[in-house]
């Protein structure tokens, strides 16, 4: 997550990639006000009442994603066009599963009120955009099929006893 909060005169941006929202007992809203917030690439998930609340004025929440809440928003700056409404496919960690639509769905770019808030090099993350959430996916490499390639791959029923006949390495 990307995260702005401040005051109109002074304006800071503090990168986080660690948000994945949730609602508690003590706050059944996962964030509540804020006159100037610039929230993107979150995951809001599972809020008890409201996901955004308030978040208004100079406010702004974009490339996220909004799923199981009681109500996703109310009386918020909400870029609908950017935003996802569908379950992310989260695994029992909070990372991004295989075929998951927060994959690649994020901003590298953004630009608010005529201010670049967020300007990623590519570097920053895997894939042609960032992802939602708190975690990039990382694509995974089948490490035996890249060595048995190479020729370093042994193929023995003794060297994989778990490996069925038909498992490519």
């Amino acid at each position: 997550m990307f995260l702005k909060i401040s005051p109109p005169s002074k304006r800071v941006l503090t990168p986080l990639r660690t948000m994945t929202w949730f609602s508690s007992v003590d706050n059944p809203d996962s964030v509540t006000g804020g006159d100037n917030l610039i929230a993107l690439n979150n995951l809001f998930l599972n809020s008890t009442a409201l996901a955004l609340k308030n978040v208004d004025a100079g406010s702004i929440a974009a490339y996220n994603s909004f799923w199981n809440n009681a109500a996703d928003y109310q009386g918020s700056n909400i870029d609908l066009s950017a935003s996802l409404l569908y379950d992310p496919l989260l695994n029992v960690n909070y990372y991004l599963k295989p075929g998951s639509p927060a994959i690649d769905a994020g901003a590298a770019h953004f630009e608010w009120n005529g201010e670049s808030v967020l300007n990623l090099p590519p570097s920053a993350y895997f894939g042609a955009a960032p992802d939602l959430g708190a975690y990039e996916f990382v694509r995974s490499i089948h490490l035996p099929l890249i060595r048995r390639w190479m020729g370093e791959y042994d193929s023995s029923p003794q060297a994989h006893p778990n490996m069925s006949p038909d498992d490519p390495g």
